[in-house]
């Protein structure tokens, strides 16, 4: 087998792999609520047999039915419900028994096909540099497909960093906006300081010593910002950020309230925007890794044309 023929082979079983790796994780969670279906299933068989053998047996339900004359229309009853629970379990089993076969036999193709992949990247990166090396119109294809390959993959990489980033925020403003919000609370409800006619000061020390707990997750909810801030995300300015800072700097028995509420819709508003830009990033990132894959089989494709 040639090089080119080798190529190909790789290319299909690398493909067959990475459909294969899709399809086993979504077959075995349908495996995993299977099984779980049928065990409960199991549970109510049991209870349903328990049932009918308290009627035959020496039990206060058989005394309760047999003088009242309706053990005969209690039993027909408890039995017909007993197969019912039967008949619903066989069936139950049946599929996660089978479930369980098509991703045995996924798993035995899996581990036939090995590390397709990783070899199909060595060939291909060897068949590569040999075009580009002899020179020519070919390389000079082959050179801008790769160039393509190259940007694609960076970027799909740096989007899937992004989204992570995103994510770890929302949790961040998710955790820091309750917590704003029922220290200010609890400061509406405490003796305030007049300082004019409509000033609120933050005196209580319980919440002061809560505000600098949480001074360094600002700071890292701040530098977070800083770092998910890209051409493709519509995030406010970092500096904005700067009020939020702010209400946790100090002592912060000065921390004026209407700070704090400032805080709070800074804090709203950053986490909406955030998660438009995480779902527009989550668009995006596929459509890149996408555009990656296709110019890699536009290379094999066109290595595997050249003439010798």
């Amino acid at each position: 087998m040639n090089n080119k023929e080798k190529l190909t082979l790789l290319a299909e079983q690398a493909d067959r792999k990475a459909q294969l790796t899709v399809e086993l994780a979504t077959l075995t969670e349908q495996r995993r609520s299977a099984f779980h279906y049928a065990d409960t299933c199991k549970a109510a068989l049991a209870k349903e047999t328990s049932d009918v053998e308290k009627l035959d047996g020496k039990s206060l339900a058989n005394l309760f039915y047999t003088v009242t004359g309706r053990m005969d229309q209690k039993r027909v009853s408890e039995i017909a419900e007993a197969d019912t629970a039967r008949e619903r379990y066989e069936l139950a089993q049946a599929h996660a028994n089978e479930l369980a076969s098509r991703v045995a036999e996924m798993e035995a193709e899996l581990s036939c096909l090995g590390d397709c992949d990783k070899d199909l990247e060595l060939l291909l990166a060897d068949m590569t540099a040999e075009t580009l090396k002899r020179g020519g119109e070919t390389a000079d294809q082959v050179a801008g497909i790769t160039e393509r390959i190259r940007r694609n993959t960076a970027e799909a990489a740096e989007l899937g960093n992004l989204v992570v980033i995103g994510r770890r925020l929302l949790a961040q403003t998710d955790e820091m906006i309750p917590f704003l919000q029922s220290e200010l609370e609890y400061d509406r409800s405490a003796p305030t300081v007049r300082r004019g006619a409509f000033e609120r000061t933050l005196t209580n020390k319980a919440i002061s010593d809560h505000l600098r707990r949480k001074e360094d997750q600002v700071s890292s909810l701040v530098a977070l910002a800083r770092i998910f801030r890209t051409d493709l995300v519509d995030l406010p300015p970092v500096g904005r950020l700067q009020i939020l800072q702010n209400t946790f700097k100090g002592t912060h028995r000065e921390s004026n309230c209407d700070q704090l509420e400032a805080a709070i819709s800074e804090l709203e508003g950053l986490r909406r925007t955030v998660e438009r830009s995480v779902a527009k990033l989550e668009r995006i990132q596929p459509l890149r890794a996408d555009a990656a894959d296709r110019a890699k089989r536009d290379l094999i494709e066109t290595l595997v044309r050249i003439r010798r």
